[in-house]
């Protein structure tokens, strides 16, 4: 009986089926969209289209990220919306990492270090080789006057992914500031090669300023 009420209707199914394929296909659509805005700094627009996905699927787990990621920029989320996001992404996904890793983005961008290396800890536990999270706490650490953490972090970044560019200029910077050039040497070399040599030389001694992929800026208000 089962089966015979399976094969009742199979056009209608299919149709159903058509129907919740293409729903499923407009959410990812909208939300591809938004991260090219992203890509092109149009955080405005993209935290819009994120907001207007999150109305109809408020349990979307990629659009809660999306929206905690958006957060770090100025004026893009306040400190409670922040909270708000972040509740309910951990509700929907205790487990996905970069639910903590996008929320201590946003308090990072707010100056509250001590709660961004909480997070930030707890995304590398659920994936230790995220190479991104290692980055981030790195950064942090930084910030918080920690050379010696932040080398161990940037170190653990190129360990996990050595072409990461970022984190190899990054490094050999700390490295040479702190005297250690031999160190800096080995970590630089890779970075140094190809197309863009003389923009990384420039960028990896002491005092210059070296883009870091992904990174905001602060937010009017904080030092």
């Amino acid at each position: 009986m089962a089966e015979n009420y399976k094969d009742h209707n199979p056009r209608a199914a299919d149709e159903l089926l058509g129907e919740v394929g293409k729903l499923a296909t407009g959410v990812e659509n909208r939300l591809a969209r938004a991260k090219q805005m992203v890509a092109r700094a149009e955080f405005d627009k993209a935290s819009q289209l994120c907001k207007e996905v999150l109305k109809q699927y408020p349990d979307n787990p990629d659009c809660l990220v999306n929206l905690l990621y958006i957060a770090q920029y100025p004026n893009q989320a306040s400190p409670a919306e922040v909270e708000a996001l972040y509740t309910k992404a951990r509700q929907v996904d205790p487990k996905l990492p970069q639910v903590y890793l996008y929320y201590a983005t946003a308090l990072a961008a707010e100056g509250t270090y001590d709660a961004a290396v909480t997070a930030i800890e707890k995304a590398i536990s659920l994936k230790p080789d995220n190479a991104e999270a290692h980055s981030w706490l790195a950064d942090v650490r930084e910030k918080q006057h920690r050379p010696a953490e932040t080398i161990e972090q940037y170190r653990l970044v190129l360990t996990v992914e050595p072409s990461f560019r970022s984190a190899r200029l990054e490094l050999g910077k700390i490295l040479l500031s702190s005297g250690r050039a031999r160190e800096a040497i080995p970590v630089l070399l890779p970075a140094l090669r190809g197309r863009r040599l003389v923009h990384a030389r420039c960028n990896a001694f002491p005092g210059a300023r070296v883009p870091r992929h992904g990174r905001p800026r602060k937010r009017p208000g904080i030092s």
